[in-house]
């Protein structure tokens, strides 16, 4: 019987032919072909064919939610036909090794396709009409001539040395007994084997030739390059490039300079040049024929390039496309194509100078950023969004609204500011503007956010704030130009070449003593944000206020929309401890009776505790007090040339 088994479950070459079933690896390896082109050719459409830009989007939480979009003709316009920057550069190198993937998968998939036509249907089983050529039901006389007949042709001695032929011949014998004996007909009958019930035999879905001794040598090495090369290799380069940038994909190599550069001091002329001379732009071009162009504008923004430092060409050309573009000047096509690039990074780079200020103003001793800092470095990223100069209108936001026509708005009374506007009262533009650019003006001036803050100052459980506890600052942001079940869509920035969302900040400070004390960014564009992250523990542990009447300030600035920030003043007071009520907890009178009735243990227990309290206390070794004078000291960091 065994001879019959192993004889049934061999080819003529003698390979086992169930335990690696090449048809079914031809069928996983299709199936994980077609996972992996799908996404693949999806992406390469939708970023090397059509140029969709990879831009962040802020998360929506709340659902069933309605975007509200600038609906401004610029805007719409800028919706419709908006292209990434860099699409006239993406189908480079990457996009070559993108299609090339695609070709070797899809040749693979067809190599799939044709093995799995021409692989054998089904699993292999031992059928006795069909080994004998017969039909199922065949009489027994049938039955004999065709063993008859096929025993004359696979006999062992009409094919001597023939080993295939003989196993055929005992399937052969085997079949005819199956179908003779009336208890092997009735097994196969009812479990498809003459032997009676038998295990069955299932095939691994992998190719055949893994299992001939002369691929193994091969099958090893690849296993050992796949194993040992590609997995740790790819693993490798996967964590240094995370490591490169930081969570605004800035690179890290920039921290350390942002960290000494970064001062309580600072004005635009230094913000500009430390985004110059970040590590993003130090493969910027700066060909031959871009020297006339930039030696014109050097002499424009003569006052703002360091007269003592003789500045890299490409840090050169950052800082001048970046003051050209925020003094609104006209740049060639190609001056205007690496301005696009310096955009797109601009802003990161201002969040990650941020970041820095904020851990200087954390590190204990440390000399302290002012509010200026902070505040100059997001109006900044302000301008830089609107193509905008420090203390220039805002109006100039507006479309349609440049140099030659802002005087029209302070014959009307303004102050010129967007704040000071009548949006119903328009109608005495009409001679200068058309009725589509004051419609423009009208859909801006209404999709412009209006921040509405609220905030509450408390102890949690407590009615009064009293000397020494942690207080909790809550601040509601609401966006009152949304209506709900609204979410804010792109800014309006037609000076930028890309989709942007707007990012809030919101900063707590002490005026009085000139100190950051919270700063949190967000982005969202839900209409309501609520914030209650902010805990200090006041007293000589904390914050040492002392008790009385305290104002801090709470600032709310967009990083897109210049001069449109709030303001308001956060107002509370701090008692002293005797002096705040405090709520007198009472035992009830059922744990009194408890713990007057405590069971044995208990008291066992209760009675044991403050020994191992003290004993804990006794181990606690005393922390070695530092001498006066001889604290750490910061050095301090070198500032940009003023």
């Amino acid at each position: 019987m065994s001879g019959f088994k192993g004889t049934f479950t061999k080819e003529e070459g003698g390979e086992k032919n169930l335990d690696y079933d090449d048809s079914a690896f031809y069928y996983f390896a299709g199936v994980v072909l077609i996972i992996v082109i799908i996404p693949t050719v999806y992406y390469f459409i939708k970023y090397q064919i059509l140029g969709v830009e990879t831009k962040e989007s802020p998360i929506v939480t709340k659902k069933g939610t309605i975007t509200h979009d600038c609906p401004c003709a610029i805007c719409v316009q800028k919706r419709s036909v908006f292209k990434t920057p860099q699409k006239a550069s993406r189908f480079g190198m990457a996009g070559f090794c993108h299609l090339l993937l695609i070709i070797l998968l899809g040749y693979a998939i067809y190599v799939t396709a044709v093995n799995i036509s021409n692989s054998p249907k089904g699993i292999k089983t031992f059928d006795p009409y069909e080994i004998l050529e017969i039909e199922v039901g065949a009489t027994d006389k049938q039955i004999r001539s065709a063993f008859r007949e096929l025993s004359k042709k696979y006999h062992p001695d009409k094919n001597p040395g023939n080993n295939w032929a003989a196993g055929k011949y005992i399937t052969i014998t085997k079949a005819y007994e199956t179908l003779t004996n009336e208890l092997a007909k009735a097994n196969y009958e009812k479990y498809g084997n003459p032997d009676g019930p038998s295990p069955a035999k299932v095939a691994i879905g992998l190719p055949m030739f893994l299992l001939k001794t002369e691929n193994h040598v091969s099958i090893l090495v690849v296993f050992f390059v796949i194993v040992v090369i590609i997995v740790p290799g790819s693993l490798y380069l996967w964590i240094t490039t995370s490591k490169k940038v930081d969570k605004n994909g800035v690179l890290q190599d920039n921290m350390p300079m942002y960290l000494k550069l970064i001062n309580e001091n600072m004005n635009i002329k230094q913000c500009l040049l430390m985004i110059a001379i970040s590590a993003e732009f130090h493969e910027l071009p700066v060909p031959k024929s871009d020297a006339q162009e930039l030696n014109k504008l050097r002499l424009k923004f003569l006052e703002y390039i360091p007269k003592k430092q003789n500045l890299n060409p490409k840090i050169l050309k950052v800082l001048l496309l970046l003051l050209a573009h925020m003094n609104r000047k006209n740049l060639s096509d190609k001056a205007q194509k690496d301005l696009n690039m310096i955009l797109t990074k601009a802003v990161n780079i201002i969040e990650t100078m941020l970041d820095c200020a904020y851990i200087i103003n954390s590190v204990p001793r440390a000399k302290k950023m002012s509010i200026h800092t902070f505040t100059l470095l997001i109006e900044v990223a302000q301008l830089i969004t609107q193509g905008l100069w420090l203390h220039e209108s805002n109006l100039l936001m507006l479309p349609h609204i440049n140099d030659g026509n802002l005087k029209l708005f302070s014959k009307s009374k303004s102050k010129g500011k967007i704040s000071d506007i009548d949006i119903n009262n328009l109608s005495k533009f009409e001679k200068s503007l058309s009725e589509q650019q004051i419609s423009d003006i009208k859909e801006v001036l209404n999709y412009l956010p209006k921040l509405k803050v609220e905030y509450s100052v408390f102890v949690d459980g407590e009615e009064e704030i009293a000397d020494g506890d942690v207080i909790t600052v809550k601040v509601v942001i609401t966006r009152e130009q949304l209506q709900e079940n609204q979410f804010v869509g792109p800014i309006h920035a037609p000076r930028i070449p890309l989709s942007k969302y707007e990012k809030l900040w919101l900063l707590i400070v002490e005026p009085k003593f000139n100190k950051v004390l919270y700063m949190k960014s967000f982005f969202t564009n839900e209409r309501v944000i609520e914030d209650k992250d902010f805990k200090v523990p006041l007293g000589p542990q904390g914050f040492n206020i002392g008790p009385g009447e305290h104002s801090w300030e709470i600032h709310v600035k967009s990083d897109s929309y210049y001069g449109l920030d709030v303001l308001e003043k956060l107002n509370f007071t701090v008692k002293k401890p005797e002096d705040a009520k405090r709520e007198e907890y009472k035992v009830h009178p059922d744990d009194e009776n408890i713990e007057k009735n405590a069971t044995w243990l208990q008291s066992v227990m209760t009675g044991l505790q403050p020994e191992e309290e003290s004993s804990e206390e006794e181990n606690i070794p005393e922390l070695e007090e530092i001498p006066e004078g001889k604290s750490e000291e910061v050095e301090d960091f070198e500032l940009l040339e003023n």
